[in-house]
């Protein structure tokens, strides 16, 4: 009997050591007690400082805080209940008790493996799909920036869809029980957009499942199904209404809600009845043609700073020709960007899923064959559609006047969570298809072929672009004209600059500039090899699996393998040991000097003049 019992939680417990091992790895220096530098961390904790000095005088939080904007409610920086009666403390069970940012990509892996096992896969097919979720490089982007947050409730988006998944195959107290932990622990992250884009996900295989229910006259099941999952999420909702009621409340006093006074020559078509305006709404749009980063990870060169350019700089090189003072060329290096895409305000780095999990999805389209596939590739256009914002204005203007409470939400770029997963589902159901599925060589053969050529063709567009791409960011002219100008007033040391002095000027500017499309090429030709080796490293093993020559277990632990060896290089151009530093080291940004004490001394709430 125990040996039974081994044998069934076997492959899942070496799954959950598998994810461990990965997620102490990579983040291995948060295990010698070191911490991420975090900006938006930072930022959040001089927010909270005068909150947490009030707890100490009276023992709890204040309800007001006047560290941000002209005072805000103080429950939106800082709080805590007395009662903690939810199912919430079982986040600390799922993170393991592991240090950030281990915990996060710990949680993510386990939370959309429970998925893969809601789709019955097998083991190290789930194993595959969950590292392909956790791994993609906006989960690294997010650590580093400090979204711990939106990383959070990212992992467990996708154990709340397993609870809908399972409830739609009658396993009532099981899907019921897991949609209601999980959409508690998701609230509880405080991340309302993840939310969201999580509910959207699921309402999309919602209908799907309706229009299933509704062909099979099923109808009693469709009921109990969507009583269940009501009845969850209701639960969910609820256990987090101390927060989710008042932040309702007062987001309709600020901008969220449409509320500002300045309204002088604001567009008309600008405004956005009780919600953020258009052009700050849409701002991070992703561009349409950007969305190609999702498998050339440098397609739009990558983020908006030089951390991708390298030491072989030709912008470098050519401040160097110039004779530029050392200091001039690591400020005016410090300007330049890698990226080149229409995020006029920038990005911190691309959305990339891997090459292998792209190629897996563009298989299942051809090799997946039940009512998943609808609603998957569904949300996936869905997901793209709101990421391009502005790009796509006029769905996407529509929506946002008439989609429930999405005029609250900003950066239409998040929404490429939504691919990410979708991509890493379907994906996972190409390869437990491959391996696993009843197939004849012949037939699987048959369906292979359309997804090898539209593989192809996928290679064929990323080698023309890197042909016949500028280079150029819309942001370049303006960076390169004050650059310009700044060099003149250097040559001129103050005086009245000559014509030679700007022409000199100039065109050192101009050589820098080029340098800089030289860089973005060359990032983006590097990347293209290594996308191609991936293809047909990819493609070899599909092949030899499509043979017989390789088992199905081997052929999974190779995807794995070939999975991690693909993400985790990436990962590290934006997340990788140079983010860490002490605690010690980290919190002396917060060490008053003179002038903060003397400014402490004032405990009137205005300084005189």
């Amino acid at each position: 009997m125990n040996k039974n019992i081994w044998q069934k939680v076997q492959p899942h417990v070496l799954a959950i050591g598998i994810f461990l091992a990965v997620s102490v790895i990579y983040c291995m220096p948060a295990l010698k007690s070191m911490v991420v530098n975090q900006h938006d961390v930072m930022s959040w904790k001089g927010m909270a400082q005068q909150s947490f000095e009030y707890k100490e005088k009276t023992g709890h939080f204040p309800l007001w805080t006047n560290s941000l904007f002209s005072g805000m409610p103080g429950y939106q920086v800082s709080m805590e209940s007395k009662y903690n009666v939810t199912l919430a403390w079982l986040d600390f069970v799922f993170r393991f008790g592991l240090p950030t940012p281990v915990s996060l990509f710990f949680l993510s892996c386990v939370c959309f493996y429970i998925l893969c096992m809601a789709f019955r896969m097998k083991s190290w097919v789930g194993i595959f799909g969950a590292l392909a979720y956790s791994y993609a490089s906006y989960n690294a982007i997010l650590v580093a920036v400090g979204h711990t947050t939106k990383f959070s409730s990212m992992g467990y988006a996708p154990a709340v869809l397993a609870g809908f998944i399972l409830l739609t195959q009658r396993k009532y107290v099981l899907g019921f029980i897991t949609a209601l932990t999980f959409s508690t622990l998701l609230f509880y992250q405080n991340h309302v957009q993840i939310v969201y884009y999580t509910f959207l996900v699921i309402l999309v295989a919602a209908l799907a499942f309706l229009i299933k229910s509704i062909k099979e006259k099923d109808y009693t099941h469709l009921l109990k199904t969507a009583g269940l999952s009501i009845a969850a999420i209701g639960f969910g909702v609820a256990s987090y209404a101390v927060m989710l009621m008042p932040l309702n409340e007062y987001a309709k006093e600020t901008m969220r809600g449409g509320r500002s006074e300045l309204t002088i020559n604001k567009p008309k078509d600008n405004a956005t009845k009780g919600g953020l305006d258009k052009d700050y709404a849409f701002r991070w749009s992703y561009g349409i043609d950007e969305s190609f980063t999702i498998v050339l990870p440098a397609f739009k060169g990558g983020s908006s700073g030089p951390q991708e350019l390298g030491d072989k700089s030709k912008a470098v090189e050519a401040m160097i020709d110039a004779r530029l003072p050392e200091q001039v060329t690591q400020s005016y290096y410090g300007a330049l960007s890698a990226y080149w895409g229409t995020q006029t305000l920038g990005t911190s780095g691309p959305v990339y899923f891997g090459v292998i999990v792209v190629m897996l999805f563009i298989i299942g389209l051809f090799l997946v064959r039940d009512w998943h596939l609808g609603w998957v590739v569904g949300a996936t256009v869905m997901g793209l559609i709101l990421a391009w914002g502005s790009n796509a204005s006029t769905i996407n203007y529509f929506l946002f006047d008439h989609l429930p409470y999405y005029n609250k939400f900003r950066a239409p770029s998040i929404a490429m969570v939504i691919p990410q997963l979708t991509f890493s589902i379907l994906a996972a159901m190409a390869l437990q298809s491959l391996l696993y599925g009843q197939w004849t060589k012949e037939e699987l053969w048959k369906r292979l072929k359309p997804a090898s050529i539209a593989i192809a063709v996928l290679s064929a567009v990323l080698v023309v672009v890197f042909f016949t791409a500028e280079y150029k960011s819309p942001n370049d002219k303006e960076m390169k004209e004050r650059i310009g100008e700044n060099l003149t007033m250097m040559l001129s040391n103050g005086q009245q600059p000559t014509e030679p002095m700007v022409q000199q000027a100039s065109g050192v500017a101009t050589s820098m500039f080029s340098g800089l499309v030289s860089d973005r090429k060359d990032l983006y030709g590097d990347d293209l090899l290594r996308t191609l080796i991936f293809i047909l490293l990819g493609g070899a093993i599909i092949y030899f699996t499509a043979r017989k020559k390789i088992a199905p277990l081997y052929a999974a632990i190779a995807f794995c393998a070939l999975l991690l060896i693909d993400l985790i290089p990436v990962d590290m151009r934006y997340l990788n040991s140079k983010n860490y530093v002490s605690e010690e080291e980290l919190m002396e940004q917060y060490t008053p000097n003179r002038a903060d004490l003397q400014i402490k001394q004032d405990t009137g709430y205005f300084r005189k003049r």
